[in-house]
């Protein structure tokens, strides 16, 4: 998928499906629409829960760095 459609979903929400931890600290997952989402961590800070591998969370997506979207779980 091109950088300028994946550009297309920022600050929109994507449904995510949590994967794993990333080495720098994030959550990586995909998309519905097959797009290599990194979520900051902290998951849901407003309820106390961390985020885990196979949970499908709703994200906003704030920036493309690379080839994947920076997102954060609303």
């Amino acid at each position: 998928m091109s950088r300028e459609i994946k550009a297309q979903w920022i600050g929109r929400p994507l449904e995510v499906l949590v994967e794993e931890a990333t080495s720098d600290g994030l959550w990586r997952g995909w998309s519905k629409e097959y797009i290599d989402v990194h979520l900051l961590p902290g998951g849901r800070p407003h309820r106390g829960q961390a985020l885990a591998p196979g949970e499908v969370v709703t994200a906003r997506a704030l920036r493309l760095v690379g080839d994947y979207l920076l997102g954060e779980v609303v």
